[in-house]
């Protein structure tokens, strides 16, 4: 399913007390905006993995440290040499690692470069372990738990990272993957006892008395892996590899053995993008005698594992929509099942200002296997903007008058690629906010169907469809919709847009 993506924050306000009541906006301004692209294949060997590297367009250059997980003594899962080295060689690579927090066989340099050698790593390239002479601070965007990011002083020595991660089940993330790869595994050991503990320790000897509640340490880690993120701007990929598919790290001694097998190489230019696609294809995994996923699953699950994506995007990292692309023939996957599909035709478009419409167009995206296009006004609204009750407040100013047209931040929804439009918003004043006619007139739907379909707390959609058709070309059809409830199943909306004929 492909899925573009353009955020809103927009305020809201209704004398029927709609369901997105001022609480500040969506605040949801710096989600990466367009679509991003995550390549796929098959292939788990060098050669996969050099074409998939390729595939991005995003060659490394200047002094390249490839990060990857050495793997602890008495493992076996962590990626292999021989699958690694072709892809190090080409681009003159050093392999990088940082010290661990707890104690194993690499904690300490000294014992950290054995492991290295006897994994066979040394044997392929050099290897730095980054906090070998202390670590250093690089600042963070989202400062919520963590104030900084404590990163191996050996960063400063490199222009370009490719992020090399081995995709996996975590005990204490629930998964390990690219977002993991960058913050844990770029942190010095003092600098992951600072993210395991939400920002309230900074040695190791003190990590294990300083736990935080479960999502804080998930929410500092998205942030150290933006602030890496940021450290490199565009010099830095991201590939996951979804081999040996154990509930448990490569900084386990003893991992189980993996239940579910091996389903490819993923790699894309957002971290975030990447992530999620590889928490598809296990969520949406079909089990089999001897290849099942209930025990992967289980581990993310009751970790609450997916919350450091959610939270990555939240804060600006990346977007968890995307497109799935095999490299080997360039053709759309379906993200469910890996099997392939032409570029949907039906688009959900929509904004929202606290959340309740996001969420239903989620889930109709979801059932209806709709692309999906959040929108997000340039300039971004204030508390006072959303006061409904004022008068003289922005929306308020906005919705009175019928020539108001909000400007988007962008316009990259891509209409031209869809022949029916699924457009949602909350209700306003017994209509569609303003910015709904701008979107509208910033594309041709000339011979395009738009169902509308809106959130409120009393209100219908009234002559919302009247309203809007003067901000389309007479060949656009608007079809009046529905008001959806926030907890809209899946199911209830198949049942919804079927009764509709579509």
């Amino acid at each position: 399913m492909m899925i573009v993506t353009m955020i809103a924050a927009v305020p809201c306000g209704n004398a029927n007390q709609n369901n997105e009541q001022p609480l500040g906006g969506d605040n949801d301004s710096t989600v990466t905006v367009g679509i991003s692209k995550v390549y796929f294949t098959k292939d788990i060997n060098s050669e996969g993995l050099v074409k998939i590297y390729e595939a991005l367009g995003r060659p490394a250059s200047g002094r390249v440290a490839v990060k990857i997980s050495t793997g602890e003594p008495g493992g076996h899962n962590f990626l292999q040499p021989e699958l690694i080295k072709d892809l190090v060689h080409n681009v003159n690579g050093t392999i990088v690692e940082c010290n661990t927090a707890y104690g194993g066989k690499r904690s300490t340099t000294e014992e950290h470069l054995q492991t290295a050698k006897d994994h066979g790593f040394t044997a392929i390239a050099n290897v730095d372990i980054m906090d070998a002479e202390g670590d250093m601070r690089i600042p963070v965007k989202d400062s919520t738990h963590i104030k900084y990011d404590i990163v191996g002083s050996h960063l400063k020595n490199y222009d370009f990272m490719i992020n090399l991660a081995h995709f996996k089940g975590h005990a204490m993330g629930g998964f390990g993957g690219v977002l993991k790869n960058q913050s844990i595994g770029v942190a010095s050991a003092n600098g992951k006892a600072y993210i395991h503990t939400a920002g309230k320790a900074q040695s190791p000897d003190e990590l294990w008395e300083n736990l935080p509640e479960q999502d804080y340490f998930l929410e500092s880690m998205s942030a150290a892996a933006q602030a890496v993120a940021d450290y490199f701007g565009d010099n830095i990929l991201y590939i996951n590899v979804m081999n040996n598919l154990s509930v448990d790290c490569d900084c386990d001694s003893h991992p189980h053995d993996p239940e579910m097998k091996d389903i490819g190489i993923l790699a894309s230019t957002d971290p975030v993008a990447l992530d999620q696609a590889c928490l598809d294809l296990v969520f949406n995994y079909t089990p089999s005698e001897d290849d099942d996923n209930a025990s992967l699953l289980e581990r993310i699950n009751s970790r609450h594992g997916t919350h450091t994506v959610d939270y990555a995007e939240e804060i600006g990292l990346g977007s968890r929509q995307y497109q799935l692309i095999n490299i080997e023939d360039n053709s759309i996957m379906n993200k469910n099942d890996n099997e392939m599909q032409h570029t949907a035709s039906r688009l959900v478009a929509y904004f929202s200002a606290t959340g309740t419409t996001k969420a239903v167009a989620q889930t109709l995206a979801k059932a209806t296997d709709a692309d999906i296009y959040e929108i997000r006004p340039e300039k971004l609204y204030t508390t006072a903007d959303l006061d409904w009750q004022d008068n003289n407040s922005r929306s308020s100013v906005e919705n009175a008058n019928e020539n108001s047209r909000p400007a988007l931040a962008d316009k990259n929804a891509n209409i031209q690629n869809y022949d029916v439009i699924f457009l949602g918003f909350p209700i306003w004043w017994y209509r569609a906010p303003k910015i709904i006619n701008t979107f509208l007139e910033s594309y041709d739907f000339s011979g395009k169907t738009i169902i509308l379909f809106a959130t409120s707390g009393g209100s219908q959609l009234g002559e919302t469809a009247k309203y809007l058709k003067g901000s389309c070309s007479k060949t656009t059809v608007i079809k009046d919709g529905k008001i959806l409830s926030r907890n809209a199943s899946e199911e209830e909306l198949q049942k919804w847009v079927k009764s509709i004929g579509y």
